[in-house]
């Protein structure tokens, strides 16, 4: 079988470029047809430049081709990778900073919070277009989503197709990485973990078959000064959880309001963040290793400016890369895609940390919702793994998130406004920093000045 791998979003080339290496990891993936589709007629050419020039370091017998025509990309596919980001950065950008005047920080605002839940809207509802389309053109195909809010856009494609969609975040792996640098160990940890994504529990951690649980508790003071968030929530609820701790902020009604700076906007403090994005500067956004205290963890506003500037710089380094001819080595990433790809061709088994649909996976989260378990993949697909109930208290933390990402999918799929609001009304950042009349005119703020970035039926309100 030579699998044909669809590629949308294939604009967004350095993460395109990164799958694409991967791929060419793996012998059996040596004859696949690659298809790159974006909407952005120069990134893609761009994308298709640079998969070219990397095809050419090898011996493979890799195809690839290039288009804007989704349709066109989609007919026969067997795997369909999702990458994009739908209105580019000026919708995050509205989405983080209409919250912020009213007093709602967020660090990433893609997951959940006022920007999780309108990004859903937007990117779900391209999400279903490609599903619908895939139902008619590839209705066997798989398709992988790396779209965030993963929860939310696997959600909406599992209940309201017939398209089986999988979501895949590095996560777990990253947070594994990060506690083996806390225990003075390899990057060899292993953990049973489960929950929902970026709210995962590692309920075990292990090394070499040694609990080492027992070891980070020790460390937990000495620890909380570099990673304040996550051991907070590890000392109250008694279990580490995935995800870095900026992401983590915003999913818990805990932190952010206490230390945020809520009035400041990022265009009037350009120094904001900066450290996220590589320039010197005061340490805002939250990140490991810094060593700050508390209070500088917590985000005060993402420089939505300093981020595209960031953007708009790469994408000119890259520029000159291609024209001088360079590429950068052939390593192996830490993304899941081409592992689940191997898999599933060659039937080699392997165990991941994937989203999929809750069918009793995870007994006290609502059946349907998108859980983060362990799965294992081989020949005849993917094979997630019973944990059976959560403990409770982690459960609950996950309930509240999994509530609004309930009713956004609701929303969706009966094409109802006021569902919006609700979800927003529940979101615990949101009502740890408003009142409901405050996150009304929030909401309607947030439909006026997105605009036609959202479907008609959400923005046809009066």
């Amino acid at each position: 079988m030579y699998p044909k791998i669809v590629f949308i979003g294939a604009g967004s080339f350095i993460f395109a470029r990164k799958i694409i290496m991967d791929i060419l990891h793996f012998p059996e993936l040596s004859e696949s047809q690659l298809v790159l589709m974006d909407i952005d007629a120069e990134r893609l050419k761009i994308s298709e430049k640079i998969s070219h020039q990397i095809l050419s370091l090898t011996t493979n017998r890799i195809e690839v081709s290039a288009t804007t025509d989704l349709n066109q990309a989609l007919v026969g596919a067997d795997f369909v990778l999702a990458m994009f980001e739908p209105h580019g950065l000026q919708g995050r950008k509205i989405e983080v900073e209409v919250p912020l005047a009213y007093g709602v920080p967020q660090a990433v605002g893609d997951t959940l919070g006022p920007g999780g839940i309108f990004k859903g809207i937007r990117t779900a509802t391209e999400m279903l277009k490609i599903a619908r389309s895939m139902e008619s053109l590839c209705p066997d195909a798989l398709l992988m989503n790396y779209v965030n809010p993963m929860a939310i856009n696997c959600w909406a494609v599992n209940q309201l197709t017939s398209i089986r969609c999988v979501g895949m975040c590095h996560g777990l792996s990253h947070t594994l990485t990060r506690l083996a640098y806390y225990l003075d160990l390899p990057d060899e940890l292993e953990s049973r973990a489960a929950g929902i994504n970026h709210m995962c529990w590692l309920l075990t951690l292990t090394h070499q078959g040694k609990d080492v649980y027992p070891a980070l508790w020790q460390r937990v003071e000495d620890c909380c000064e570099d990673d304040p968030i996550r051991f907070s929530l590890m000392k109250a609820f008694g279990y580490f959880v995935t995800e870095s701790p900026y992401h983590m902020a915003e999913y818990v009604p805990y932190f952010t309001k206490r230390f945020a700076d809520l009035k400041v906007h990022a265009q009037e403090q350009s120094d904001l963040n900066r450290s996220m994005c590589g320039w010197t500067g005061p340490i805002i956004q939250p990140s490991e290793g810094t060593g700050s205290r508390v209070e500088t963890k917590i985000p005060k506003a993402w420089d939505i400016q300093l981020y595209e500037g960031l953007h708009q710089v790469t994408y000119q380094q890259e520029l000159d890369r291609l024209a001088k001819g360079q590429t950068p080595p052939l390593r192996l990433s830490e993304e899941y895609a081409a592992r689940i790809l191997s898999s599933i061709i060659s039937g080699r088994p392997r165990k991941m940390s994937l989203n999929v649909p809750n069918h009793g996976l995870i007994e006290n989260l609502p059946g349907g919702c998108t859980v983060e378990v362990p799965t294992y993949v081989d020949g005849q697909g993917l094979h997630p793994e019973g944990i059976g109930a959560l403990p409770n208290q982690c459960a609950a933390l996950c309930r509240r998130n999994v509530d609004v990402q309930s009713l956004t999918v609701q929303a969706l799929a009966e094409k109802n406004p006021e569902l919006v609001f609700h979800a927003l009304l529940l979101d615990p950042l949101t009502g740890a920093s408003l009142e409901p009349n405050q996150i009304r005119a929030l909401f309607d703020d947030l439909i006026k000045t997105l605009g036609n970035k959202l479907p008609n039926w959400l923005r046809q309100i009066t």
